[in-house]
């Protein structure tokens, strides 16, 4: 099998993966449904993966969302007054965020089931998330007075809790539920 054939093939795999986790769960999720849903033998699936756990590791690993938040830099017109500059990075965010609904779900589902092998990735990505917030609001906000790194905790948490709530929103209202969010805690975090 060629390398393209491998790559290519082990990204169906985790693909698949993903798509089954989020939907079920991990525990929910067994390697003879992944097999079947990937049209493979279990055995193929070990091959790549030694373990469930080492599959759920590579599953949020390969979606590289650590990476993304040291990389991507939500784009703001740095002319707006900072209300509005932080209202944006939080529609950014929420956007791009809800582009990776599926490991959101995984990652969530996994950590309310203190599933090991998420614990320990769910840690790293709490800590990229501040840090990276924390960066933003640095470089994009510098007029923002206080701790930043105490605010990208608030950003990370208000973030966390809008995505639970949009589980409850109806999908065609959830943009405009979180828009409401945005401007309110914009207008806490930067007031006018």
């Amino acid at each position: 099998m060629s390398a393209t054939t491998v790559a290519d093939q082990r990204g169906h795999i985790l693909a698949t993966a993903l798509d089954l986790m989020s939907e079920r769960g991990a525990p929910d999720t067994s390697m003879r449904n992944l097999a079947d849903a990937c049209g493979l033998n279990v055995a193929t699936l070990y091959h790549y993966f030694p373990s469930k756990a080492a599959l759920v590791h590579a599953v949020i690993e390969d979606r590289r969302y650590l990476d993304r938040l040291a990389e991507d830099v939500p784009p703001v017109d740095l002319d707006l007054p900072p209300r509005a500059r932080l209202e944006s990075v939080l529609q950014w965010l929420w956007r791009a965020t809800l582009d990776e609904e599926a490991l959101v779900r995984l990652i969530l589902g996994e950590s309310l089931r203190a599933e090991p092998a998420a614990l320990e990735i769910v840690r790293r990505l709490l800590a990229a998330m501040d840090a990276g917030f924390e960066v933003w609001l640095t470089e994009l906000l510098p007029e923002l007075t206080g701790d930043k790194a105490a605010m990208a905790r608030i950003l990370r948490g208000q973030l966390i809790a809008w995505l639970i709530e949009g589980v409850l929103v109806a999908a065609p209202d959830r943009e405009a539920s979180f828009d409401r969010h945005a401007g309110d805690l914009a207008a806490v975090l930067a007031p006018a």
